[in-house]
């Protein structure tokens, strides 16, 4: 069988840039906001069973979106102008759990 190769990329004004992954074989975007932040989903390793929310941005590039800790699958659908991300996290039984995560703020 052979394996899914998949990844996505950016068209901005002409220019292609490849997004990668967050080790996988595949990645797949959700969305995107007024400020180019992208989100969405991609596979951890080889096997392209694990799999994550991940956000991408110019100046950061692919991170991965912080999970439960039962380590189950994760995944960003939309992300709005003040980089607040909304998803669902697998539960232990199968089941899918709302998620929102919030931009962590520096105190002044």
């Amino acid at each position: 069988m052979a394996q899914l190769l998949c990844q996505i990329f950016l068209w901005d004004d002409g220019v292609i840039t490849e997004l990668g992954t967050l080790g996988g074989q595949w990645s797949q975007a959700e969305a995107i906001n007024g400020d180019g932040d992208i989100v969405g989903q991609s596979a951890f390793g080889a096997d392209g069973v694990l799999a994550g929310g991940f956000i991408w941005s110019a100046g950061a590039g692919m991170r991965r979106l912080p999970g439960p800790a039962t380590g189950t699958a994760t995944m960003a659908n939309a992300i709005n102008a003040q980089g607040e991300i909304t998803g669902w996290a697998e539960a232990p039984d199968g089941s899918r759990r709302a998620l929102v995560w919030r931009p962590v703020t520096n105190p002044e």
